[in-house]
């Protein structure tokens, strides 16, 4: 399963475990909404996610 984390700035310490248990069942992405503008790559990106999680 693919899940895409779009974060609102950086990820803080109850985040960045989150991250790291699910990386050991599935593939994740993160995309920061403050650094990346690319809206055509998100909408892509959420699209092509199973889940997508906004931080």
């Amino acid at each position: 399963m693919t899940i895409l984390y779009l974060l609102k700035g950086k990820p803080d310490p109850t985040l960045q475990k989150i991250l790291t248990a699910q990386k050991k069942l599935h593939k994740i992405e993160t995309i920061d909404l403050e650094q990346n503008r690319e809206y055509g790559r998100i909408v892509a990106a959420i699209a092509a996610a199973d889940r997508v999680v906004s931080w």
